[in-house]
């Protein structure tokens, strides 16, 4: 190849091979070090991602029974809107009551750091 030989011909004629080698040898073993490392973040973060998709479905399979006696967690008033927030663990407040979706407001617990 044309660009093999202008790479040859542009290296110092005091260059041997052997450190030619080495060097090469050293770069390369970087490389798919750094490829593999990235390619097993990236697995990581979609089995992360992956688990959490999964906790969220199970939460939103389990029923959540709301009569005349039910009250907010928050401010310990009747819902009358049918709209309303629950938490992971099982802490149902109003809409406006939930300040934050990722910290229960009763407890503190703090359910994701991640956005989605």
């Amino acid at each position: 190849d044309i660009y093999d030989l202008q790479v040859l011909q542009s290296l110092p004629d005091s260059w041997s091979v052997h450190i030619i080698s080495q060097f090469l040898s050293r770069a390369v073993r970087k490389s798919m070090n750094l490829s593999r490392n990235t390619r097993i973040e990236r697995m990581m973060s979609r089995g992360e991602n992956l688990r959490v998709k999964q906790t969220s479905i199970e939460l939103q399979r389990e029923f959540v029974t709301m009569n005349d006696d039910r009250m907010c967690a928050v401010c310990n008033r009747a819902f009358s809107d049918p709209t309303f927030v629950r938490y992971p663990n099982g802490v149902v407040t109003h809409v406006h009551c939930a300040k934050n979706r990722h910290v229960c407001p009763v407890t503190g617990k703090l359910f994701s750091t991640k956005q989605s």
